[in-house]
């Protein structure tokens, strides 16, 4: 794919905002007070998981499990794989 070729299924623009590091994407957010980062629940609005299901890969653990949890936490359906169940 050509980055100068505009498509509609491809991204073209890179976000200047967006830093891999999550140490270091937390850090400018604190320098910048970007409340939408350190204060999410300002902004997240669970209610709208209601009743839909929702596949969550990765589960049993780490980002997946507090996922699961916080979908289920707002009447979702979660659907939970992960390789392991032990893990």
């Amino acid at each position: 794919i050509d980055p100068r070729i505009p498509n509609k299924h491809h991204h073209t623009t890179m976000s200047t905002t967006s830093i891999p590091d999550q140490v270091a994407r937390f850090a400018k957010a604190k320098e910048t007070n970007n409340t939408r980062v350190l204060n999410i629940d300002q902004y997240f609005d669970g209610s709208k998981l209601k009743g839909m299901n929702v596949l969550i890969t990765g589960g049993n653990r780490g980002l997946g499990f507090n996922l699961a949890t916080l979908c289920v936490q707002n009447g979702a359906n979660a659907f939970v794989t992960c390789r392991r169940s032990n893990a």
